[in-house]
């Protein structure tokens, strides 16, 4: 009997255990789902920041609503949040701004003329300086140009064999104005008593212009007219055609010259010249002019094509 009451005992312990953990694991359960459940009401009232709101501050972050725009990102990087800085440009001064002002580029020119050091090329006394005139240019591509010739003179400078220094200042047209684009100072020296000669500036080459110095001597009433032309070369001014361009006699008998510039497929445009007059002889002069213009009997050539050989004109073929 008493064994048998001891072995409900035993039974009604177990029983009781089993309860005692099922009731254990359903508190668990139980405090497992709240904690979820307390967890999703606490995500569900956080709100999504917007395109705009989306920073490492969240949505307390002070630059919230600080920036506008979309953003693009990819592998370029490019956004719309910083713009991009505009590029900085050296803004060009230009030496006549707007139309063209004859008076401001003669200033230009003069001072720069007063600065240049004379003495190197053996002039101490200051010179006089005077312009001489403008030149208009038109390029081939269509682009305007402005030569402005000055003449300086040595103080006393003033016998038969006594030449101006010229120097050549050249403005070029562009956007806002006019630019000096180069200029050569006591460039050349020619003319007579102290006095330019004929000057006049021509293109020879699509770019590049030409000076033309016409010089006329008389003596006892034969005359003589000599034409050079000048370009620059690299740094310097140099002469690339001497040839007489006139003679007559002191009876008015004589001939003379018409130079007319053609472009053709070279570094230089050709020359054509044409002569004509009433006495087609090689009247007196250096042989060297005579050479230039007529035959060796002094019968003078009524036409010649010169070109540029790289250093000067020569004549290409001659016209019977």
């Amino acid at each position: 009997m008493t064994n048998y009451v001891e072995y409900l005992s035993w039974l009604a312990g177990i029983a009781a255990g089993g309860i005692t953990l099922w009731q254990a694991g359903l508190g668990a359960i139980r405090l497992w789902r709240r904690k979820s459940a307390d967890a999703a009401g606490s995500k569900a009232d956080i709100p999504v920041p917007r395109g705009d709101q989306r920073q490492s501050a969240g949505a307390n972050s002070t630059q919230i609503h600080s920036v506008t725009g979309n953003i693009t990102i990819n592998h370029m990087a490019t956004s719309a949040l910083t713009p991009a800085a505009a590029p900085i440009f050296p803004v060009a001064v230009l030496a006549v701004p707007g139309k063209w002002d004859q008076a401001l580029a003669c200033a230009i020119a003069q001072q720069k003329i007063e600065e240049a050091d004379w003495p190197s090329i053996g002039i101490h006394d200051t010179p006089d300086h005077v312009s001489v005139n403008v030149y208009s240019l038109i390029y081939r591509d269509g682009k305007e140009g402005r030569v402005l010739v000055y003449a300086s003179t040595p103080l006393g400078n003033d016998c038969h064999a006594c030449a101006p220094y010229l120097s050549f200042f050249e403005f070029d047209k562009v956007i806002g104005g006019w630019d000096l684009s180069t200029f050569s100072i006591a460039a050349v020296q020619d003319g007579a008593w102290g006095k330019p000669p004929m000057i006049a500036v021509q293109l020879i080459a699509d770019a590049r212009y030409g000076v033309l110095l016409k010089s006329s001597d008389m003596a006892q009433g034969w005359g003589v007219t000599t034409l050079k032309i000048y370009t620059k070369l690299g740094d310097s001014f140099d002469e690339i055609l001497e040839l007489m361009y006139e003679q007559h006699d002191p009876d008015g008998l004589g001939w003379k010259s018409e130079l007319a510039f053609r472009p053709i497929a070279a570094p230089f445009y050709e020359i054509d010249v044409r002569r004509s007059g009433n006495l087609m002889r090689f009247l007196e002069g250096p042989e060297r002019y005579q050479e230039g213009v007529a035959d060796w009997g002094g019968n003078i050539r009524p036409s010649d094509i010169l070109r540029f050989d790289g250093r000067r004109y020569t004549p290409e073929a001659f016209i019977s």
